[in-house]
């Protein structure tokens, strides 16, 4: 009997390990969802007017100091009276003006960068009541992470074009979770993109339904009901415009809290799991590229070969004035 029970427990089906459990019910991801964006809602908010307020500074800071250039070489001055006299300026001056331009550039695009990141740690730590401070000093070491391979998102994503957009579609579902893979995980680079491919890979279709849900909410809420209560009420317009854009800002905080959520599920049974390549991604992109480079040359020879030209000259050269001719006094007087 003993043997017997040792090969009956033999010939059971061992448990696959490649076998996932399901995500949990869409409807406790909406629960969690909403309970999160709740706890996190007034740091958000503080985030948001800091942002305000740092991007207006930086503006004003911007503008003052093109003032100051511009009063001590008559750049204003010379502007308004004669646009075109900019190009009578001096090479020295040009180039400090559009230096200053580029330096407020990357400052803009990196602060910005600590606002959008200290925002995903705010909805993901929400139950950890971090402060602004704590979360921006947290935000300032993962910037350049984020940066790189928000580079690397865009070559994917201009190569998946160039293939009549549809790929750069995919590969932006598969890269839903590059983000807070670099944010919260410290992946970064080519690393945090496996590990998006890998989480959504495992579980494609039932991200695929959430994110779904989520984009028809959105666009019923943002889009069809507004333009609805304008057809009923159009006097309505002024407030039905405010209601917009706070609802707007308020579904993009939600937005953000599903998926994290849905990011935190998704790693269930995965974390000791071997990202996979990405080489289809690759070779797609590069095809791209080439494709696009390809029509870009083709584009610019035809353009610039003597037919084009002269087709140029003949489409946009300019009409001769008719005059109609005017009789002199002493033309009149001969009819006369």
């Amino acid at each position: 009997m003993g043997n017997n029970e040792k090969s009956s427990l033999a010939d059971k089906p061992t448990k696959s390990f490649d076998s996932l459990a399901e995500l949990p019910p869409i409807k406790q991801l909406f629960s969690d969802s909403w309970k999160t964006f709740t706890l996190s809602l007034l740091n958000l908010f503080i985030l948001s007017l800091v942002s305000i307020v740092g991007n207006v500074s930086a503006l004003l800071i911007f503008g003052l100091l093109l003032v100051i250039l511009g009063l001590g070489s008559g750049l204003i001055k010379n502007f308004i009276q004669q646009p075109s006299a900019l190009s009578n300026l001096s090479p020295a001056i040009l180039v400090f003006v559009i230096v200053l331009a580029v330096v407020f550039g990357i400052l803009f695009m990196l602060m910005n960068y600590v606002f959008r990141i200290a925002t995903v740690v705010a909805v993901a730590r929400s139950e950890d009541h971090l402060s602004v401070k704590e979360n921006i000093k947290f935000s300032l070491r993962r910037v350049f992470p984020l940066v790189m391979t928000d580079f690397i998102i865009l070559f994917f994503v201009i190569g998946g074009s160039a293939l009549f957009v549809f790929p750069a579609l995919i590969f932006y579902f598969f890269f839903l979770f590059v983000n807070y893979e670099v944010i919260l995980n410290n992946q970064s680079y080519l690393k945090a993109l496996k590990r998006s491919v890998l989480l959504v890979s495992k579980r494609l279709g039932e991200i695929l339904i959430r994110i779904l849900i989520l984009v028809g909410i959105t666009i019923l809420l943002t889009i069809l009901i507004p333009n609805l209560l304008r057809k009923i009420d159009p006097d309505t317009y002024i407030l039905i415009a405010l209601w917009s854009v706070l609802l707007n800002v308020l579904l993009g905080w939600f937005s953000l809290a599903f998926t994290l959520q849905l990011y935190k599920q998704s790693q269930a049974g995965l974390e000791n799991e071997k990202p996979p390549s990405l080489s289809i991604f690759w070779i797609v992109t590069l095809l791209g590229w080439v494709i696009a480079i390809l029509l870009t040359l083709i584009g610019v020879k035809a353009v610039t070969s003597p037919s084009a030209q002269k087709f140029f000259q003949e489409q946009f050269a300019p009409t001769p004035e008719f005059t109609i001719p005017t009789l002199s006094p002493i033309n009149k007087t001969r009819f006369l």
